[in-house]
C-alpha cells in the first residue's frame, strides 16, 4: 500500500525533525479568528476532492467506518456503516469539523485525519497525475505512514 500525508502545509516551512514552523489556522475552531468561513471552506472541498481523487484512482467505490467516535452526540454514521464514495464529503466534513472521528477503510485503501488538519492516504494504485492534480489544488501531498493504522 502506498500512504501519503495530504495537508495543506507546505513542507518548505517543516523544521528538520519535520515539524511545522509557520503558523497557520489548524482547526475549525479558527473559524472567524484566523481564517474566514470562505477560506475555510474552500480548503475542506479540497481536501475531500483529494480523497475522492485517490481512492477513485484506486478504484474503491466505498469506504468502511470504523472506531468511530461521536463529539456531539449528534452522529449520523454508525461504526461498520458503508460510506459511497461518491458520498465521501458528507462524513468527511464532520471529522474535518471535530464533530466526529473514525477511520475510513477499504482493502483497496484508507483515509485517516489527525489533529491540526492533517490527512493520510493509503491506496494500492496511485499515479503521478492524481498527485499533480491534487498539488495544483493548492495541497501538498508527501510519502508517509499513517500514525492511525492499527
Amino acid at each position: 500500500m502506498h500512504e501519503f500525508r495530504v495537508t495543506k502545509y507546505n513542507p518548505k516551512h517543516r523544521n528538520k525533525n519535520g515539524n511545522y514552523e509557520k503558523e497557520e489556522w489548524t482547526d475549525f475552531s479558527d473559524v472567524g479568528k484566523s481564517v474566514t468561513k470562505k477560506d475555510y471552506e474552500l480548503i475542506e472541498k479540497t481536501y475531500i476532492r483529494a480523497a475522492h481523487e485517490f481512492m477513485e484512482f484506486a478504484h474503491v467505490s466505498d469506504l468502511k467506518v470504523t472506531d468511530l467516535e461521536s463529539y456531539n452526540g449528534l452522529a449520523k454514521f454508525k461504526d461498520g456503516q458503508i460510506i459511497p464514495l461518491e458520498s465521501i464529503e458528507t462524513i468527511i466534513r464532520p471529522i474535518l469539523r471535530h464533530q466526529i472521528w473514525c477511520r475510513l477503510t477499504n482493502e483497496n485503501g484508507f483515509v485517516h485525519f489527525g489533529y491540526d488538519y492533517y490527512m493520510y492516504i493509503g491506496v494500492i494504485a496511485f499515479n503521478k497525475g492524481t498527485i499533480s492534480k491534487i498539488e495544483a489544488l493548492g495541497l501538498f501531498v508527501e510519502k508517509f505512514k499513517s500514525p492511525y493504522k492499527h
